[in-house]
């Protein structure tokens, strides 16, 4: 199985990764191209590098949906995202998806969620070879709007909120679609086989 991960992430295991995609469908891998990077990383990261969530989104009822979701024992039906701007060995979250799912498996207990990384070159805008992530050393969290809140958090956790992070300590490993697919259908055997 490819993993791109750094030796310092190598205790994360099969088990591990197939227990964090149990809260997504199957059907969730389905529509990524196969190449795509997944990262498998701690949901309080994922939140610290998306934008806070705004009173008036956290308002909109998605928190009570979500867990309305979980607590009926359903499962996500698409992966949380990462949008990052490459610049050498930075990057930058412009954009995101899934901070009330993050939220909502953090709440209880999990420790891995996977993350779609959607990787852009930082100078055109394009996307750009996933292989360009091993390069990666610092994420930058995306900036938020001055009136966006994020509970939890005061004025000083807000502001080291917005250091970069090390790609070591964020990322527990990183694999494309087509790994992770693999090692789900060795961990889960379809019926009948």
């Amino acid at each position: 199985m490819a993993r791109l991960s750094t030796s310092e992430n190598e205790a994360v295991t099969d088990a591990e990764i197939t227990s964090a995609m149990a809260a997504f469908s199957p059907g969730a891998l389905a529509e990524i191209d196969p190449g795509t990077r997944i990262a498998f990383m701690h949901p309080a990261d994922f939140l610290c590098l998306a934008a806070p969530v705004a009173e008036r989104i956290d308002s909109s009822g998605r928190t009570a949906a979500v867990q309305a979701l979980m607590d009926a024992g359903e499962t996500f039906s698409s992966l949380p995202v990462l949008e990052i701007n490459l610049d050498g060995e930075d990057g930058y979250v412009q954009a995101h998806d899934g901070r009330h799912r993050a939220m909502e498996i953090l709440s209880r207990g999990g420790a891995l969620m996977p993350v779609v990384l959607e990787v852009l070159d930082g100078e055109t805008g394009a996307p750009a070879d996933p292989v360009d992530l091993e390069h990666l050393r610092l994420l930058h969290p995306q900036p938020h709007d001055e009136d966006d809140s994020y509970p939890g958090f005061d004025e000083e956790a807000l502001e080291e909120r917005l250091m970069p992070l090390a790609v070591a300590r964020v990322m527990g490993v990183v694999m494309d679609v087509g790994a992770v697919q693999g090692l789900l259908e060795q961990e889960m055997p379809a019926p009948g086989r």
